[in-house]
C-alpha cells in the first residue's frame, strides 16, 4: 500500500492545529522532517524498483539527511536548525533494529519516528486478516455484533 507522500505531515497538522501534543516541539522542524524523512528512498531503488547497493551501504535515512542538509545550506539556513532536521530523519525508524542510524533524541525526532511508526504500523494492521500474527500477536479486527 502506498503512503501518500504528506501523510506525516498531515498526522502532524492535525495533531499540532488541535493542540493535541502533551509536549512543545518546533513546528518548522517537525514539518521539514516529515516532508523529508523518506527522500532517500529514491537512490535505494533503480527505475524497476529493485534495491541498489546505496539501500545496504548508507540507508535512506542517511541518503535523506544527507540531501536535505546540502538544500538548507544553499538557502543559509542556521546550523542549528540544520543539524536538528538531519537528526530527525536519521532517527526516523526510532529504534536501532529497525535501521535508525542513531536513537531519537529530542522531542521533535521521537514526535517524528512515532508518526512514522504510526503510518507504517497502522496500515500493516489495517491491512492484516482476522489470525494474522505481526510481532508475536495475532491481529483481530472489531467487528460489531447484531
Amino acid at each position: 500500500v502506498s503512503q501518500s507522500r504528506y501523510e506525516l505531515l498531515n498526522m502532524f497538522k492535525s495533531l499540532y492545529s488541535s493542540k493535541a501534543l502533551p509536549f512543545k516541539v518546533d513546528p518548522f522542524v517537525v514539518s521539514v522532517s516529515c516532508l523529508f524523512h523518506d527522500y532517500g528512498k529514491l537512490q535505494e531503488y533503480d527505475k524497476d524498483v529493485m534495491l541498489t547497493p546505496e539501500f545496504s551501504l548508507r540507508g535512506h535515512p542517511f541518503i535523506g539527511s544527507e540531501a536535505v542538509g546540502i538544500v538548507l545550506r544553499e538557502f543559509k539556513f542556521n546550523s542549528n536548525v540544520i543539524s536538528h532536521i538531519q537528526h530527525c530523519i536519521i532517527a526516523h525508524h526510532g529504534r536501532l533494529e529497525w535501521g535508525a542510524a542513531v536513537l531519537p533524541a529530542t522531542p521533535e525526532a521521537f514526535l517524528v519516528a512515532k508518526l512514522d511508526e504510526l503510518s507504517g504500523k497502522g496500515v500493516m494492521y489495517a491491512n492484516a486478516s482476522d489470525g494474522d500474527s505481526m510481532d508475536g500477536i495475532k491481529i483481530f479486527h472489531y467487528h460489531e455484533t447484531k
